[in-house]
């Protein structure tokens, strides 16, 4: 058995991060949300409705695995091999292409990768983004504690956008389909993702702004129109993490 043979991680290892590749594949609906947000059409009140389920499922999912995972004490060996296969020369371009030791390893690369020097000093804040933070800094800018979603926007010049969504459905509505506890442990999952991605002091930075519209965004989220707080992303993190390959 050589070296790159012992530190593949088992199959329910393997399975966990294909879940999470999948979790934040939104090729199925981000299109829709660039068509909205381009042309202004408001969607009807069943295909928000639709949308939010879906997304909620798709979060719901990935937390049930990932306390699968947790409980069976694979989450230790899941990291382990990520650390160990950070050390491979070669690089996977996409989820499609790589074999399972370079899946395990793109968590851990992500982590290490740099958003580069364009962001200032605001930007370029070090701690970690917490949940309680996150929906801290969400309410304080817009009023209401929104729900937050990634999307992924292709341009047709070419260029591919990861967006973080802040949604117009919030938590003190009573039609709200999330508890306060499962919002919660959504809104744990963006914030780990955002810092895995090294773009907690960019999100962080755009929350402590002053509320105003922007590149014909308005100034708060209004229903069928999303604030788009758009992330500096290589590449190969976008092929990496949001589906399709790199640019």
């Amino acid at each position: 058995m050589n070296a790159h043979t012992a530190r593949r991680p088992s199959g329910r290892v393997c399975g966990f991060w294909e879940k999470l590749q999948r979790e934040l594949d939104f090729n199925n609906w981000a299109p829709r949300s660039s068509r909205q947000w381009r042309l202004r059409q408001l969607p009807s009140e069943a295909e928000s409705a639709a949308r939010q389920d879906d997304a909620n499922e798709m979060y719901s999912e990935l937390k049930k695995r990932e306390d699968e995972v947790r409980a069976s004490g694979e989450w230790d060996e899941a990291l382990s091999s990520a650390n160990a296969a950070a050390e491979e020369p070669q690089v996977a371009r996409s989820f499609e292409d790589a074999d399972d030791s370079l899946i395990s390893s793109s968590l851990n690369e992500a982590i290490a990768a740099t958003t580069g020097a364009s962001l200032d000093d605001a930007e370029m804040q070090t701690d970690p983004l917490s949940a309680e933070e996150l929906v801290s800094l969400v309410k304080a800018k817009y009023g209401r504690t929104y729900d937050l979603s990634f999307a992924r926007r292709d341009a047709p010049w070419g260029k591919t956008y990861v967006v973080l969504n802040v949604m117009w459905v919030h938590l003190e509505q009573r039609s709200f389909p999330m508890s306060e506890k499962r919002f919660m442990e959504k809104m744990d999952s963006i914030a780990t993702l955002l810092n895995a991605l090294e773009q907690q002091g960019h999100v962080r930075a755009v929350l402590q702004e002053e509320a105003k519209p922007r590149s014909g965004m308005p100034a708060r989220p209004v229903v069928g129109t999303a604030v788009s707080i758009y992330l500096d992303l290589p590449d190969q993190q976008v092929a990496e993490f949001f589906g399709q390959g790199a640019q």
